[in-house]
């Protein structure tokens, strides 16, 4: 048996442009020769829908989006959304469709839900009772979504959890276990899930493998990472980070691959940086970014992080010199746009326009409140004004 894990940015709400990217996804798997492809969680709406989902008309969206994508699908695949489920305050859950067939044939409500950190999604959905497990190509698949392999590990926070998802499918007898996640990114996370999924593996004894979502949506960035590990321990496929793609592995796959979960905290940070900026500005249709440069550290390392995301073409500086402007700082400043590659570069002098406040202030403001407002006062609210 092979099993793609497929990550993508998936925009909170477009069930059109998701779709489509999930059809790209599958086309990938299958001439991977996949036989199952496993996607993040809620890949359908995209994560985190927060309280878009209390519209009574998007979960009744979200169904008939899976039902005509199902048909559309050419391969087994998970599928994550929200659906109507009977009783409760919450009547939605937090569910994975597996589609195959042309049809969605079975439903995997995530059991465990998250009250901590960033999550809310007792708020939202309605706790599953037990796990989805089926057979495919002569296995047996056990389906855990996020919180209901992690039971809060990852993260160091205390959970005690009343049900344990991972034994349920273990006692199913399972032969491999995926877990479509959203998990957010935070420096150092990703080694913990790496070791938390290895020990899973080798102490359970079946394949065990994550397919996370990549992307940023709000305040949380997600860094993919798509990762299996075979019943030993040994790692058989890993998904770049903060990368678009998807990974096919074979189940019994006997070689372990380099794992490549290590990685510098600047290294990680710089990347979720670059992510977050390139996602916003892709989601909110903004053609690119207008920043001061005054040849500091902090607006030079700001427009190398913008061209990293958005490329020179995208990214417009502006010079703003004012009397504390040193013909060094200038020098360092039209250096770091030359050398990132800005071919939209402008300076606006603000020299005139500093003597203007200050004789606007002087009637109304005694000499000891005027030194006190400061020069670089002045200087930093009249460079914002014009940004």
């Amino acid at each position: 048996m092979r099993i793609a894990l497929g990550q993508f940015d998936a925009v909170v709400g477009n069930l059109e442009a998701n779709s489509r990217a999930i059809e790209g996804l599958a086309q990938q798997a299958l001439a991977g020769g996949a036989d199952l492809l496993v996607l993040p969680e809620l890949s359908l709406l995209g994560y985190p829908p927060q309280d878009l989902l209390l519209r009574e008309e998007l979960v009744p969206a979200c169904e008939a989006a899976a039902e005509r994508l199902a048909a559309r699908l050419v391969l087994p695949a998970l599928v994550g959304l929200p659906r109507r489920v009977e009783g409760g305050s919450r009547p939605i859950s937090n569910s994975m469709a597996l589609c195959r067939d042309g049809r969605i044939t079975d439903w995997h409500d995530k059991i465990l839900l998250p009250t901590y950190d960033v999550f809310d999604e007792n708020r939202w959905f309605k706790s599953g009772t037990s796990p989805l497990v089926f057979e495919l190509a002569g296995q047996r698949v056990g389906v855990l979504v996020c919180e209901d392999l992690w039971q809060a590990e990852d993260v160091g926070v205390d959970r005690p959890y009343v049900r344990d998802p991972l034994s349920m499918v273990c006692d199913a007898g399972c032969d491999v276990i995926v877990s479509p996640s959203a998990s957010p990114f935070i420096v150092g996370k990703y080694e913990r899930h790496i070791d938390l999924l290895k020990t899973t593996a080798a102490e359970r004894g079946v394949v065990v493998a994550m397919a996370n979502q990549f992307g940023a949506n709000d305040d949380l960035v997600f860094d993919g990472g798509s990762v299996a590990f075979a019943a030993n321990g040994a790692c058989i496929a890993q998904a770049p980070r903060f990368k678009e793609g998807c990974e096919v592995f074979e189940l019994d796959s006997d070689a372990e691959i380099r794992d490549g979960a290590q990685s510098e905290p600047c290294e990680e940070q710089f990347n979720a940086i670059v992510t977050a900026i390139k996602s916003y500005c892709t989601k909110t249709g903004q053609p690119g970014v207008l920043l001061g440069l005054s040849g500091g550290i902090d607006s030079a390392l700001t427009v190398a992080l913008a061209v990293a995301a958005l490329g020179p073409d995208a990214v417009q500086g502006i010079l703003m010199p004012s009397r504390f402007s040193s013909q060094g700082s200038l020098t360092d400043a039209r250096e770091s746009a030359s050398r990132l590659g800005l071919t939209c570069v402008a300076e606006i002098p603000i020299e005139e326009l500093h003597c203007t406040a200050e004789k606007m202030l002087t009637p109304v403001l005694s000499a000891g409140e005027l030194v006190g407002l400061a020069d670089e006062n002045i200087q930093a609210r009249l460079r914002g004004l014009l940004l």
